[in-house]
């Protein structure tokens, strides 16, 4: 169904970003009426990815993943967004999570990490069966982690990434499409952006944005990530309530813990307390590493 384009007669991160949305608009109807499932964290990318579907002009719709952990502003503003994408008749709609985080840290027995993001999953990407064939896209960058730069790219089926600037990436995520398109496929436009080119096309376009950037924010992800290190300090200072969300995570992990132990389970641990263990969660403490083997390893 896919025929090959002659693309890139100019190298505009824009337009090459609306010209791969237009490309794979008909396999996003074809898996999906609705067209693509766009997701929306109502941060700076989100901001972006969502223009850039309205530039387009392609068939989409919009999901926000409830995750318990975004700021109250941040909330206020995907609700106030998604009325006004409503009324111009994009469909939008929010999906609550299976597990809050405090129970996913329970069942994990450790708290996620900068490289231990088992949250990510289960709050920001979990699909449900309404979303089952859906082509997905997402805001995420290269350059926002190293993590991202291994696995995130302009085309994805399951776990096999692509590049869209390249006919012959493309022809391949195309034979890995065909060969196996029951799996989940996601194009992410933007995978290749700046954090400066994301601000230059929200100042050129004059995108209203999330009022904690004006704060001095640069993440709006969830209060408390492992990625944000010792700015979370910054963050639990301005948001508390988000704070004891996450200590009474510790708690049930160690209670969890503990209780194990009561019952003859062999569960080293090299902190003496439940604060040792938050303190080193937040980079407190001289790094360190814990090895388990009923826990994955927890050095970052």
């Amino acid at each position: 169904m896919l025929n090959e384009l002659t693309l890139f007669g100019e190298r505009n991160k824009d337009d090459i970003a609306i010209k791969l949305l237009q490309f794979y608009e008909p396999l996003a109807l074809e898996r999906d009426p609705r067209g693509y499932a766009v997701g929306y964290s109502g941060g700076k990318d989100s901001l972006v990815l969502k223009e850039l579907f309205r530039e387009a002009g392609v068939k989409h719709f919009c999901q926000y993943n409830i995750t318990g952990l975004d700021a109250p502003e941040v909330v206020y503003f995907i609700r106030r967004k998604f009325v006004e994408y409503e009324t111009e008749g994009i469909p939008c709609q929010s999906i609550m999570y299976k597990r809050n985080m405090r129970k996913q840290m329970k069942a994990h027995g450790t708290p996620p990490t900068r490289l231990i993001r088992y949250c990510c999953e289960e709050l920001k990407e979990s699909r449900n069966g309404d979303f089952a064939h859906c082509v997905m896209s997402f805001g995420v960058r290269k350059y926002e982690s190293s993590n991202r730069a291994q696995k995130r790219d302009e085309l994805e089926v399951g776990r096999k990434l692509f590049s869209f600037d390249d006919s012959e990436k493309r022809q391949q995520f195309e034979i890995c499409y065909a060969s196996n398109n029951s799996g989940e496929i996601r194009v992410n436009p933007i995978a290749y952006w700046t954090e400066d080119d994301v601000w230059e096309f929200i100042h050129d376009r004059k995108l209203e944005y999330c009022s904690l950037y004006g704060e001095g924010f640069k993440r709006l992800g969830c209060i408390g990530c492992p990625m944000a290190g010792k700015k979370r300090l910054i963050e639990f200072e301005r948001f508390p309530a988000f704070e004891r969300i996450w200590r009474k995570g510790f708690d049930m992990m160690w209670n969890a813990r503990q209780k194990r132990i009561a019952a003859g389970k062999s569960l080293p641990i090299k902190f003496r307390s439940v604060d040792d263990w938050w303190d080193w969660w937040m980079e407190l403490t001289p790094e360190r590493e814990i090895t388990d083997s009923n826990q994955i390893t927890m050095g970052m």
